[in-house]
């Protein structure tokens, strides 16, 4: 079972992801810079666009992040990673987006059901 706290910070890593691809977001590289003269790197300290991927990476999220966005993509779709599914020609930014903000709200519910859980049964505050 998952804590309040690993949920927290799978909750601020989803947030820092949903940031970066607001600013910018690519397909066919993880970043690139603002007039793609450096592409792939997404620590370039000019980076101005990334793909789910490179968001993720450039975040250092937690591999629970990555396993919680392949889950909704497969929901959805055949596709199996994140790469193929940010780089699929149709793909839009505000898809990404709202995939990113499906995965926050799952984190939420779980965040809001485990407070429940020890609002109703405090004894659970020690165990977790």
């Amino acid at each position: 079972m998952r804590t309040l706290e690993s949920l927290r910070a799978e909750l601020l890593d989803l947030r820092a992801i949903r940031g970066l691809i607001a600013r910018g977001w690519c397909q066919g590289t993880y970043a690139e810079t603002r007039d793609r003269a450096e592409r792939g790197n997404y620590r370039h300290a000019t980076a101005y666009a990334w793909c789910l991927a490179g968001a993720s990476f450039a975040t250092d999220a937690d591999i629970c992040v990555d396993d919680r966005l392949r889950a909704l993509i497969r929901e959805d779709t055949a596709c199996d990673g994140m790469v193929d599914w940010n780089d699929d020609p149709h793909r839009t930014q505000g898809e990404v987006l709202a995939l990113i903000r499906r995965a926050e709200s799952e984190v939420e519910d779980e965040i809001a059901a485990l407070w429940w859980q020890r609002l109703i049964r405090p004894w659970t505050w020690f165990r977790t």
